[in-house]
């Protein structure tokens, strides 16, 4: 979808915000923005800027958090199960 469409729809709505009341002084640096934070896709092309919107799986997110977080679980207990190996190992070498 073209930009310039989007931003057109966007401030005919009455309680709209305007370009001008925001970080951005234009429509090209907020493309940009979005583009670099990976919001969405952003492609430049001879007849303006085009967004691509792509919305997050919120379930593809929560497997991939809690996989990190079952991999963080898994390197404690290893951690923990090599510290009380070393632990008898000194123990049985200090008898």
């Amino acid at each position: 979808v073209s930009a310039n469409i989007v931003y057109n729809e966007y401030i005919a709505h009455k309680e709209h915000i305007h370009m001008n009341a925001t970080r951005w002084t234009t429509l090209t640096e907020f493309i940009k923005h979005l583009g670099r934070e990976g919001i969405c896709e952003v492609d430049e092309t001879p007849k303006g800027w085009f967004l691509t919107y792509r919305p997050e799986d919120k379930e593809e997110k929560m497997r991939q958090a809690m996989k990190a977080k079952r991999k963080v679980a898994e390197e404690e207990e290893d951690d923990r199960n090599a510290r009380l190996i070393r632990e008898q190992i000194e123990r049985a070498n200090a008898a």
